[in-house]
């Protein structure tokens, strides 16, 4: 469920992600509460409310520490400017790689997340005047190699001065 509501905020869909937020939030267990503000926290990463969706991914966090949760947080705190909190958070996402690998607790491998890391990693370290950032984005292309129409990997490649 967490899968289908993160990808109906991304499509925009509220009401039907809503919804499976509040059918996860009623559940007693930590995981799906966990997962209910994520979905909640994606729907205002992609209405533009920064600090609201990182509030919603921190909330998620008290709940349950998850590297998704984590790489979320990062994400909102990029938008909102918080070029520090977002490298730490992402740091955090690269030093426990091995748990990001099973990123919803269901123990499925999900290795499809780990390159973004290192896109958003640059762009903090940009954010923050490092020149670490054009090696973090030289990473993430290395790791989507089959991806040339890939928005990012276009971008990553300005960024960091490779064609």
């Amino acid at each position: 469920m967490l899968s289908a509501g993160r990808t109906l905020a991304a499509a925009g869909e509220e009401k039907r992600a809503r919804q499976l937020a509040t059918s996860l939030a009623s559940q007693i267990e930590p995981e799906p509460r966990s997962f209910a503000k994520l979905v909640e926290g994606e729907m205002l990463l992609h209405r533009g409310d920064y600090r609201e969706a990182a509030a919603r991914f921190r909330e998620a966090g008290e709940i349950l520490d998850t590297c998704l949760g984590r790489y979320l947080l990062s994400r909102a705190c990029l938008e909102a400017g918080a070029f520090a909190e977002t490298h730490a958070k992402l740091e955090i996402c690269l030093k426990r790689r091995g748990e990001g690998m099973v990123m919803v607790l269901d123990d499925v491998p999900s290795y499809h997340v780990l390159p973004p890391v290192y896109y958003y990693l640059g762009r903090a370290q940009e954010g923050l005047g490092s020149a670490a950032a054009a090696e973090s984005y030289r990473r993430f292309v290395e790791l989507r190699p089959q991806a040339d129409d890939d928005p990012l990997v276009l971008d990553a490649r300005m960024r960091s001065g490779a064609n």
